[in-house]
């Protein structure tokens, strides 16, 4: 994460940074990317870069971090929903409107393009888990208003249930990046790609014979 330097510095100064650093990894890649010439498109002094980030590891994933950010900020939160279908309907215009905003803003695609190939390759320390943690809360608290209107299966609790999700998400990501090309990566469907993640999200989510997992789990949460 930033060095304490970085967050003292105004927000125009560190835009700039964060903007110069989202461009370079969205073009080059996380292995390519110099941080030279983020540096130099920054306006920074050579070497300034390490008064304010570990290493090019801590830059990218900052930089992940804020894309991420910006989007949760921009998604919001469920709509209203009493019953499961309701419920469905509405994850499925959180992630439409996801896939919108990827669209809209195509360094996102770029960024996320590099962060799971960056964790595919073993470029980098980060792990698909690192890249992704902050939206682990949002996964959560979205399986929680399931539960509540029967959505959802209650048998497991929202924390299991997420980090399910994200595994299935996860090794999704990293499969495609390993076996396709970037040129069919970028040409994608979203609105297929929205139907097919949440219809495999509902049917591994939606009640049914519940028996419950195999040892206690508590996340913190109650039921």
């Amino acid at each position: 994460m930033p060095r304490p330097r970085f967050e003292k510095l105004s927000d125009e100064k560190k835009r700039a940074i964060l903007d110069a650093a989202a461009v370079e990894f969205s073009a080059h890649g996380f292995q390519a990317a110099s941080f030279n010439r983020i540096i130099e498109n920054a306006g920074l002094s050579k070497g300034a870069m390490y008064y304010y980030f570990d290493d090019k590891e801590d830059l990218f994933l900052t930089v992940v971090n804020r894309l991420q950010d910006a989007i949760m900020e921009q998604l919001g939160e469920l709509g209203p929903c009493t019953d499961p279908e309701g419920y469905w309907r509405e994850v499925r215009v959180l992630f439409a409107h996801a896939a919108q905003l990827k669209q809209e803003d195509p360094t996102i695609i770029h960024a996320a393009l590099a962060m799971v190939k960056g964790a595919a390759a073993g470029e980098t320390r980060l792990t698909y888990d690192h890249l992704f943690a902050n939206v682990h809360e949002w996964f959560e608290e979205v399986i929680v208003r399931g539960q509540e209107v029967g959505a959802v299966r209650r048998d497991l609790s929202p924390g299991l249930l997420a980090a399910m999700l994200w595994g299935v998400s996860g090794a999704m990501d990293l499969w495609m990046v390993r076996h396709l090309d970037e040129e069919v990566l970028l040409d994608i469907d979203f609105d297929k790609a929205t139907e097919f993640t949440v219809d495999l999200y509902r049917r591994l989510l939606e009640p049914g014979a519940e028996i419950g997992f195999f040892w206690p789990v508590n996340d913190g949460r109650e039921d």
